[in-house]
């Protein structure tokens, strides 16, 4: 997100009641991250707010554009209706998989600020991880020279949040996550003609839209990533709540299918979707 989006989205988010913390304005580009709180739950003016560069990636990423340099971004306060402290991360870890020994340093780095908190804290950690839980083969994908690998080292992602941070996944809280059996739905030998050709080789009326974040079923993140990216649940909302006093009453998948705009026709308004989680914290 560009800062005269942030700029837009601050003053629509103020109308609506909310907050907005975007970073500082020299590393913003960089990471692209934004909170928003709404300010009826910020219960007192001590707030805390902070950002950091992860110190492992390639200075030569270029993507998603010059000069990424992932990170996270840090926002704590005391809710109002509760008194409980509250700490907030956003991050974007690094992508692709033969990045995978960079983005498990960031998950350990990142894991290392969740649990840095006190027992009585609520910690809720989201963004896109670049990395799923499961994937069934590690050959997936094509750089239309040679099949892609490294997909098991991408799944080292989620313990390392879960161990290193303290965490749970808010999305199999209330029910078994259903990464596996879907991953398990897509198991067909990978030829990269019939995958570029058509999403996932034609097989998206068979699979579900409630499981993964970032498929190539997803029409912009087709155009983008065609045939190169093993599906996978890519976004997540984790907790950290040693002393139990958080309940997921919900969680979804957020633009799971197009939008009709009228006469502008249907289209999706990401090249990957969002989890979303709604929490009572007591």
């Amino acid at each position: 997100m560009k800062l005269v989006d942030v700029e837009r989205l601050a003053a629509e988010a103020k109308r609506q009641g909310y907050a907005i913390y975007a970073g500082s304005e020299d590393r913003h580009a960089q990471h692209g991250l934004v909170i928003l709180v709404r300010e009826a739950l910020i219960g007192d003016p001590k707030q805390e707010f902070g950002e950091a560069q992860y110190a492992a990636q390639r200075e030569i990423e270029l993507f998603p554009g010059p000069g990424i340099k992932r990170g996270l971004i840090r926002w704590s306060f005391t809710h109002a209706p509760t008194g409980r402290r509250i700490h907030l991360y956003a991050t974007h870890l690094t992508a692709f998989p033969e990045l995978w020994q960079e983005r498990d340093v960031q998950a350990r780095v990142l894991g290392g600020h969740a649990k840095s908190h006190d027992d009585g804290d609520v910690v809720l950690v989201g963004g896109d991880f670049n990395a799923g839980p499961y994937y069934p083969e590690d050959r997936f994908g094509s750089t239309g020279e040679e099949v892609l690998t490294g997909w098991w080292h991408n799944a080292m992602m989620y313990p390392l949040m879960l161990h290193y941070g303290g965490l749970y996944d808010s999305r199999s809280a209330l029910q078994p996550a259903a990464d596996v059996t879907r991953m398990q739905q897509l198991l067909l030998p990978f030829e990269f003609g019939p995958y570029i050709e058509e999403p996932l080789a034609g097989r998206c009326a068979t699979i579900p839209a409630d499981t993964f974040t970032g498929t190539d079923c997803n029409s912009l993140y087709f155009q983008q990533y065609g045939a190169t990216e093993y599906p996978a649940r890519l976004d997540y909302v984790f907790i950290r709540d040693v002393e139990r006093h958080v309940r997921v009453v919900a969680t979804a998948l957020e633009y799971t299918e197009p939008l009709d705009f009228g006469a502008a026709g249907s289209h999706e308004l990401s090249d990957h979707y969002g989890q979303s989680a709604t929490l009572q914290i007591e």
